[in-house]
């Protein structure tokens, strides 16, 4: 994929001698302007908050060299509710059943794999392998798709630094107007790809090793008669 990058990227924090890089087409790459990042920490307090009893406000164990092996539903109601999964431990199974939901952020292929093997699938495959059918899904494994990464929302208790002047082309958009007249990083919100920050992290298990890479997207609160929602910036 390389190659075909390189084919569409203008690229503007790295010299043009630099290998696998494109600085002549029209994909304009460059890094977040610094001044954006300081004035607006944000995002980084939200990844660091914590409850009153001086806990982790967003704990997150990860365990290594373990493999989930099924998930585990409480079928008495009319619609199965994951309670739990069981998984692998060097030569022992355990189970681990969450206080709130399970979540399966095991990729394109091994999410469905774990489905099926839970009983969750196209009732005539789990039957033909000797599965009790849980839920017969026939759409499980259609239109397989990929996700590298995964988003949490969070309300700040007042406007990012970034965004404070825009209303996105609503009326007197005062970022609409940094971005038509001013120059270079001047033009401030509208030029960015709306991530304020990125970095790597090391999550509990990880030893010395980064193995987590977090990003911050401000973004903005809509309010209308129906409904409250929140919409990333339109950039």
């Amino acid at each position: 994929m390389r190659k075909y990058f390189e084919k569409l990227e203008k690229c503007r924090y790295l010299r043009n001698s630099v290998v696998g890089h494109g600085f002549a087409v029209w994909l304009e790459t460059k890094l977040t302007p610094l001044i954006l990042i300081v004035e607006d920490l944000k995002g980084h307090s939200v990844s660091q908050a914590t409850d009153s009893d001086g806990s982790r406000t967003y704990k997150l164990d990860i365990a290594l060299t373990v493999v989930t092996t099924r998930v585990h539903f409480h079928t008495s109601a009319s619609t199965p509710r994951a309670i739990g999964v069981g998984y692998l431990f060097e030569q022992s199974l355990y189970r681990a059943d969450p206080r709130a939901k399970v979540i399966l952020p095991a990729g394109a292929y091994n999410t469905p794999q774990l489905l099926k093997l839970s009983g969750v699938g196209p009732r005539i495959e789990l039957e033909l392998y000797g599965f009790e059918v849980v839920k017969d899904l026939p759409g499980i494994v259609g239109n397989t798709q990929d996700r590298y990464d995964i988003g949490t929302v969070g309300q700040a208790p007042s406007d990012f630094t970034l965004l404070k002047d825009c209303i996105f082309l609503e009326g007197n958009d005062l970022c609409y107007g940094d971005w038509a007249n001013n120059l270079g990083d001047l033009k401030i919100a509208y030029t960015k790809s709306g991530i304020a920050l990125e970095y790597p992290h090391h999550s509990s298990e990880a030893d010395n090793n980064q193995d987590l890479f977090l990003g911050d997207v401000p973004a903005y609160l809509m309010v209308t008669s129906q409904a409250t929602r929140f919409m990333p910036p339109r950039m």
